[in-house]
């Protein structure tokens, strides 16, 4: 009864501690340093994807020669813009998409076995453009849209359910033409914000969210551009100012306002190109992973795609770099589509030569095409999207003339991957640790999760043997703590998917020279053989807790016990072979622990 009381204890004493979680691995690896917490980056990884969907990590995957094509509706007439996002919140992703033909935003929502479930979101006139984003921060996710003409900018808030229920609120009706929606924190206070793009009116024009329900917005115009149609809202000079980048049909422009910040901020106009013939596209990504953002852009009638460099400076200096001439390219998305830890680049054809994704060979200046589809009309958009859940990027593409919604399976999972922690410096010598992770393991995948520890983090020994979650590490971290992660899978359709690592652990631990002058020996030696005993030192003598954790950081022993000054043998007997760790505490203060091979 003791001992299971000494193990609800020791659970209780952990949570109680200190807790260090990863749930983002985004920011990629080469940390070599400890750190005191983890963060969004890591020390190094092979065959992992960390890029492609912030806050998971899967296994890699490499293209499809025959990509596969999922048809939702072969009738959605004038289909234009499409998002991917979870609508009611049942951890499987969903679809949304624009009919303007059709006059129409509708749902598709997945039941996770391939099924979808239909529904109407509204009936607007030259539905545009749409995208998902929890705008009132209730955990539901929203729906924004625009519409041509008339030109309208519309959020319909999720009030859930299973096919959730929406609240329409108008933003605007004053500017016509809206083109491209984009969501962002534009001014910096913690809640979401709306940039558009008015073609007819030839400007860029954001909303900023005031709060309040409904939501008070706040229209502040960008700047003006002829014919602008899609936009990259984020920090593109690094001052740390919300930058807002625009594709000027007309203008035949990529031209970038820098931000001043603050709730109305001053916007300072760059021509970031010119003589881009049609330019349609643009998109912000860091292509050559040289910490700046850069563009990815579209030349609609100028049949090219090409990424902008960003070399600094204010305003930035911009290198034009040609990845490929596609006809009619209307679209240029970016996302780490094959999971390797670089932007890829999508595009829809409005001509003939359909749906495409183009592979980033590392610092984006070779690329290889992947044709995705052909023969299927104008396609003004190819979004990449977790759409089956799986862990890995779907492409959704948008058939204009075709009237047409699907997506499609261009990747397949490769065979193994791992990932290293960056080293987690406690501060201490932990008296109680353990770990856990939130982890989806289909059919035929596989997760070892392992670890190493120690006193010097340039000398960090031997990873652990694999451990399950959670698991129970009390007398086996020592002050540097780094995990490894290994996927697996027999199936090039399933991936190991894993949402966050915990480490807890008790920082008021053990002082390696604040030990009380404890000392412990194994009668015997080490390796044990024929039982387990110890010898203790407890200077001015008294009580001792005595405790033995097995390898797994299981309690396999426990007792108190007076021991003399001068030293006590405690004979622990009979344990299985293995490692194990041992460890004496006094009240008042003092401890000692060693580990122990039994064999």
């Amino acid at each position: 009864m003791k001992a299971l009381v000494a193990v609800t204890l020791l659970a209780a004493a952990c949570l109680a501690g200190t807790v260090s979680t990863q749930s983002g691995w985004e920011d990629g690896p080469g940390v070599t340093e400890p750190v005191t917490s983890w963060d969004e980056s890591f020390f190094d990884c092979d065959g992992i994807s960390w890029l492609s969907t912030p806050g998971r990590i899967s296994l890699a995957s490499e293209p499809l020669s025959t990509p596969v094509r999922h048809d939702l509706n072969l009738s959605f007439d004038g289909c234009y813009s499409a998002a991917v996002g979870d609508a009611n919140g049942d951890g499987l992703n969903d679809l949304a998409a624009t009919a303007y033909e059709g006059d129409a935003l509708c749902l598709w929502l997945s039941d996770g076995q391939g099924g979808w479930v239909t529904s109407t979101v509204k009936e607007c006139e030259k539905a545009l453009s749409c995208a998902f984003v929890d705008v009132d921060s209730d955990g539901a996710t929203d729906l924004l849209l625009t519409t041509y003409t008339p030109g309208s900018v519309r959020l319909f808030r999720n009030l859930g359910g299973e096919i959730p229920q929406w609240q329409e609120q108008v933003i605007c009706t004053s500017l016509d033409g809206m083109h491209d929606i984009v969501a962002f924190d534009i001014d910096l206070d913690d809640d979401t914000d709306i940039a558009a793009a008015s073609a007819e009116d030839d400007q860029v024009v954001w909303w900023r969210n005031d709060g309040g329900s409904p939501i008070t917005w706040v229209q502040q115009t960008v700047g003006a551009i002829d014919y602008p149609c899609r936009l990259a809202v984020t920090d593109i000079d690094g001052d740390g100012n919300t930058d807002i980048a625009a594709a000027g049909f007309e203008s035949d422009q990529i031209r970038v306002w820098y931000g001043s910040g603050g709730s109305a901020p001053t916007w300072t106009g760059q021509t970031a190109a010119a003589g881009i013939d049609g330019a349609h596209g643009v998109e912000a990504c860091d292509v050559d992973w040289d910490g700046d953002m850069d563009l990815v852009c579209a030349a609609l009638n100028g049949n090219a795609l090409f990424w902008l460099r960003n070399g600094g400076g204010f305003p930035v200096a911009w290198t034009s770099v040609a990845i490929a001439s596609f006809s009619a390219g209307g679209c240029s998305e970016a996302a780490d589509i094959d999971g390797d830890g670089d932007y890829d680049v999508t595009s829809g054809s409005f001509g003939t030569a359909g749906a495409a994704w183009w592979e980033n060979q590392g610092d984006g200046t070779s690329w290889i095409k992947h044709q995705l589809a052909s023969a299927l009309g104008t396609i003004s958009l190819v979004r990449p999207g977790d759409v089956d859940t799986d862990g890995d990027l779907d492409l959704v593409c948008c058939g204009f003339s075709g009237d047409r919604l699907c997506w499609v399976e261009a990747t397949s999972f490769v065979e193994s991957g791992w990932l290293e922690s960056a080293i987690l410096d406690t501060g201490c010598q932990p008296l109680y640790s353990s770990m856990n992770w939130s982890v989806d393991l289909p059919t035929g995948t596989g997760l070892s999760v392992v670890f190493r520890t120690s006193d010097n983090p340039s000398s960090m020994g031997a990873w652990s043997a694999p451990f399950t979650s959670p698991s129970e590490t009390s007398g086996q971290v020592d002050r540097y703590f780094q995990y490894r992660l290994e996927f697996s899978t027999t199936l090039p359709t399933a991936s190991p998917v894993m949402d966050s690592f915990t480490l807890g652990y008790d920082p008021l631990g053990i002082d390696p020279e604040a030990e009380g002058g404890m000392e412990m020996e194994f009668v015997g030696g080490n390796p044990s053989m024929n039982g387990l005993a110890v010898f203790l030192i407890n200077p001015g003598g008294g009580s001792v807790e005595l405790q033995v954790f097995d390898i797994c950081g299981r309690l396999v022993a426990r007792s108190v016990t007076g021991i003399q000054p001068e030293g006590t043998v405690l004979s622990i007997g009979y344990l299985p072979p293995g490692v194990y760790t041992v460890e004496a505490r006094r009240p008042a203060g003092g401890s000692v622990r060693e580990r122990v091979t039994v064999i």
